[in-house]
């Protein structure tokens, strides 16, 4: 089997990362990958070969890989062999550096008026079931009576036949 032949441009955006003179910034290189690799070998060869091991296990830090496009893609083995004319992009960059994380709160609402709106929600649910279960009885009760004429009517009918068959 072939070695797929991964051509990387490492981008080195990370604030505190940029004094670490042994990562290559800007540069592209070359990462031979034997083809039945799998994805966890795979990721340690690429950083391994681009100087990024010590900094892989520290959770200061994203990986962002790009396709020669701009999209972001995972680091994977499905990757397809490349050359170096339109190399994988792999971004360096800080947790939240391109966006201001902000803490999610619940406002502060008193704790009684809370109370109250749930008393008056409940409150207006059961109503509703009352006047609901007042329409279900009129209703079960004129279905009640239908279904009284209707078996009313068949046993009115099966006496007639039987008389009808004693007669004969």
């Amino acid at each position: 089997m072939r070695n797929k032949e991964l051509w990387f441009q490492v981008r080195l955006l990370s604030h505190k990362l940029r004094e670490d003179h042994s990562i290559s910034d800007g540069g592209v290189v070359c990462v031979s990958i034997p083809a039945q690799t799998s994805t966890l070998q795979l990721k340690y060869q690429v950083y391994r070969q681009l100087n990024l091991v010590h900094i892989v296990d520290e959770e200061k830090v994203v990986f962002k890989l790009r396709d020669p496009s701009g999209a972001l893609i995972p680091l994977s083995n499905q990757l397809e062999s490349n050359d170096s004319s339109r190399p994988f992009i792999l971004e360096v960059v800080d947790i939240h550096q391109h966006i201001e994380a902000t803490d999610w709160q619940t406002p502060d609402i008193d704790r009684t008026e809370n109370l109250t709106s749930q008393i008056g929600s409940l409150n207006d649910r059961v109503e509703d079931l009352e006047h609901r279960m007042d329409d279900l009885s009129e209703d079960y009760a004129d279905k009640l009576a239908e279904e009284l004429q209707f078996l009313s009517n068949q046993t009115a009918d099966l006496r007639k036949l039987m008389v009808d068959n004693k007669d004969e």
